[in-house]
């Protein structure tokens, strides 16, 4: 897992005092009375207050399910236990989680197209 650049989790949902509770109104994500984000539903706010959480996860997976090991089919030494397929070279199947957790990651880190 490499160094993360984002604001330093947890990360809660706060109301401003004024709000009331609807699912129309506007949602502050804060970690450390620092803004983070504004949301416009409660659906959102809840995705927004996962997101560091979530991006570990996928972290720790992708750690857990690609192999370092030096095999002469895989000569990065990256080996994905689900799909059995060269992990670095992105090469998995489409319905691979490793691979969609490998874009989720670099979509977060802003390393992606999309």
């Amino acid at each position: 897992m490499s160094e993360t650049k984002h604001t330093a989790h947890p990360w809660r949902i706060q109301l401003d005092d004024d709000e009331e509770p609807t699912e129309a109104y506007i949602r502050a994500i804060q970690a450390d009375d620092e803004l983070v984000a504004i949301a416009y539903s409660q659906a959102d706010a809840r995705l927004i207050a996962a997101a560091p959480d979530l991006l570990e996860a996928c972290e720790k997976f992708v750690e857990m399910k690609v192999s370092h090991s030096h095999h002469a089919l895989h000569p990065s030494g990256r080996f994905c236990e689900h799909c059995g397929l060269n992990s670095e070279k992105a090469v998995h199947f489409d319905n691979c989680p490793v691979f969609a957790a490998e874009k989720a990651i670099a979509k977060a880190k802003g390393k992606s197209n999309e």
